[in-house]
């Protein structure tokens, strides 16, 4: 299978999660205020968090390390076994912070705790399984796990969100990533043959060692997008917080979406050609890069000038002040899909501990001008910050792999 094939079916995967995405948020907007639609936004990101720390170093490792180890099922039984290790850990956390917040919170906040849990288990077992998949390559099973899964949230969400409110987005998630289980080839009996399984101490640090590093990266990652909704809502910005994230929503469904099509068909084919003696990894992202530019400048040059109608067309009339976040956004999904695919110099080379570095700068950088702009200037200085620190991302990524290649 060619990588142009793996293209287009990656872009038929992301095709159906970005058209359920943007019905959900149509829905959530006509059913939902602004706040409401905020604490989904960051029961959403909390979910998002916990699951990348849960199932994040299996999941990269499993990409990673499964073309050069050749004993796959030594491979499997270690990443299994992690999984089930770190559930438990996982766990008694939610348990300890259930019940402080129970103790000394609001009902609201609460229920942001009691869905975010298993919403984060569902979503990092839905991780770990597609890439699985993916670096089987077995993308007609990704396609139809999607589609099912996009049946599911939105039916789900027209007929629990009259009962439930946001919630309700919370509740068709858990069920629709639940199903990722059945997607996986592999016997329930390789899990219980994992937790049983003689470990080899030496692999696993070999997995552990690349893989934290990428757990941290893709929580940085996460909180680089997210701290501004968290900032917003302490400085009292409730109602912006759903505004803010509801636009930049479009725009990451956007221009965003172009990335994870590449990335997606990209990262393992070159994790596979890596062990060829004539590999060259800045050649082989040059190419990819040139592609990716090729068609993401255009689409962003059309999402500036048509943003107001994207926001109108997608959002109620109280979300669309807001409309001015998504060029913007798309214009910082630019830098991230350059930075995206400049990091496989440090994976490759694993020097993961200094990607993740770069990655902590640029969260630094973003929470600081944030809390230094956004009392004073709402929104436009969430959007800004967030901007520029993917610009810096970028130059510190690309400079820094010169390094590494």
């Amino acid at each position: 299978m060619s990588i142009s094939r793996d293209i287009v079916y990656y872009a038929f995967i992301k095709g159906v999660g970005v058209l359920y995405w943007m019905l959900l948020i149509k829905l959530s907007a006509l059913h939902l205020n602004p706040e409401e639609f905020g604490y989904f936004s960051i029961a959403f990101s909390i979910s998002t968090v916990v699951a990348i720390l849960w199932t994040g170093w299996q999941s990269s490792s499993l990409l990673r390390f499964y073309h050069e180890d050749s004993d796959k099922l030594l491979l499997y039984k270690t990443l299994v076994n992690g999984l089930v290790r770190s559930a438990i850990w996982v766990s008694l956390g939610w348990l300890i912070v259930f019940a402080l917040v129970k103790l000394i919170s609001t009902d609201v906040n609460f229920k942001i705790v009691l869905l975010a849990f298993p919403l984060s288990v569902a979503y990092g077992l839905h991780l770990f399984v597609v890439n699985m998949l993916r670096i089987k390559r077995d993308l007609k099973k990704i396609l139809l796990l999607n589609i099912v899964q996009a049946l599911i949230v939105i039916g789900m969400f027209i007929t629990l969100v009259d009962y439930y409110n946001w919630a309700a987005a919370v509740m068709a998630l858990i069920l629709a990533y639940s199903l990722s289980l059945f997607a996986a080839r592999h016997k329930s009996s390789l899990i219980k043959s994992a937790l049983t399984h003689l470990k080899n101490e030496k692999f696993k640090k070999k997995l552990m060692s690349y893989g934290l590093p990428v757990v941290s990266i893709g929580i940085i990652s996460q909180l680089l997008s997210t701290s501004d909704l968290l900032i917003l809502k302490m400085y009292g910005y409730v109602e912006e917080v759903g505004i803010y994230s509801a636009n930049y929503n479009i725009a990451e469904k956007s221009i965003f979406a172009i990335l994870a099509i590449i990335v997606s068909a990209f990262v393992p084919i070159i994790y596979k050609k890596s062990t060829l003696p004539d590999f060259n990894i800045r050649k082989e992202i040059r190419k990819i890069n040139v592609f990716f530019l090729v068609i993401a400048i255009p689409f962003v040059v059309a999402i500036w000038f048509l943003a107001p109608q994207l926001s109108a067309l997608f959002l109620e009339e109280r979300y669309i002040s807001g409309g001015f976040i998504i060029p913007l956004v798309s214009v910082a999904g630019i830098f991230v899909g350059v930075a995206s695919f400049y990091s496989e110099v440090f994976t490759l080379a694993e020097k993961t501990r200094v990607l993740a570095k770069i990655y902590l700068a640029a969260l630094i950088v973003n929470i600081a001008l944030n809390l230094l702009f956004v009392k004073n200037f709402g929104m436009i200085a969430a959007v800004y910050s967030t901007v520029f620190s993917y610009l810096l991302l970028m130059i510190f990524i690309f400079f820094q792999s010169r390094k590494y290649d």
